[in-house]
């Protein structure tokens, strides 16, 4: 899903940044990016007791509306788009946190929706704290893929423009395929942009994922536990990254493992790049999950 696409290619981006301006072979390194976190606003305490309570801001957070399960009329209304292991609702809302290595004393919270769904495609809707991203998705028979990303730079407090430039296989399999055992791949040709306060890197390239259910976890997020499916991949970048003038191939293999819980969708992703990780966590939900179903192919 996005945050393979968008960890990825940030971080080979990145490599191509540092490798420019040192002019020494690409190493990673673990830049610490400011990033402002959130933090609770204090009532200022009051001189003259008065009955009428004191009113405290809203947490960085918010809150989200009760716990509901999507309706028959949302499921019937995603038809091709429907997958209990992504599902796609326009009432359901997902909030996550990423933390990575790259900003270790601070974390990015998002919030996700979607809308504009149709038999064959809708649209996801991530917001953060300084900008909004907008996917578009694609649907087959519950098989879903990403064809087109904004604005990625709230990850990074840096401005990051991703585009998909060809697609083959799909992001999240058919609800059938969702079985112990099962593979499935994703290839895409990606080019991007980083803007940094130091320098601008641009890049092209391609991103080939293979991807495996190889277990039924027990998974812990702030969101509460979850029976999920564990999903590893290996994921083998090859791309050219230019900045300053000056051209810097990469081929680097990166190893991800995210677990989904049927009928939430991802509770949580972690991401290797030799040194350094990532990861993201389902804060909180309205969508709530079924009964445990079979998991190993017959």
């Amino acid at each position: 899903m996005q945050f393979k696409i968008i960890l990825v290619v940030s971080c080979a981006l990145l490599l191509s940044a540092c490798s420019s301006v040192s002019a020494a072979p690409p190493v990673v390194t673990a830049t610490a990016v400011p990033t402002e976190t959130p933090t609770a606003t204090s009532v200022p305490p009051t001189t003259v007791p008065t009955p009428t309570p004191t009113a405290v801001p809203p947490t960085t957070v918010p809150t989200l509306s009760p716990t509901v399960t999507p309706t028959q009329s949302t499921i019937t209304m995603a038809q091709g788009c429907n997958n209990p292991f992504y599902p796609v609702s326009n009432t359901a809302q997902w909030q996550y946190r990423i933390s990575s290595s790259f900003a270790p004393n601070a974390a990015t919270f998002f919030t996700q929706t979607m809308s504009n769904i149709t038999p064959n495609s809708f649209v996801e809707h991530r917001v953060f704290d300084n900008t909004n991203v907008n996917t578009n998705w694609t649907c087959a028979n519950g098989a879903l893929s990403t064809t087109r990303l904004g604005d990625l730079g709230a990850l990074m407090s840096n401005q990051l423009q991703l585009t998909i430039t060809k697609q083959a296989g799909v992001v999240i399999p058919s609800p059938d395929r969702w079985q112990i055992g099962n593979t499935w791949t994703d290839n895409l040709g990606v080019s991007g942009q980083l803007t940094t306060s130091f320098i601008n890197v641009s890049g092209t390239g391609t991103a080939d994922f293979r991807n495996k259910i190889v277990s039924q976890d027990s998974v812990q997020a702030p969101a509460g536990t979850f029976r999920a499916l564990r999903v590893d991949s290996t994921i083998t970048l090859k791309m050219v990254g230019t900045a300053a003038g000056v051209s810097t191939p990469f081929d680097v293999t990166i190893a991800m493992s995210e677990w989904f819980a049927r009928d939430v969708g991802l509770v949580r992703a972690t991401m290797n790049l030799a040194s350094e990780s990532a990861t993201l966590e389902l804060v909180s939900t309205n969508l709530t999950q079924s009964e445990p179903q079979p998991t190993t192919t017959p």
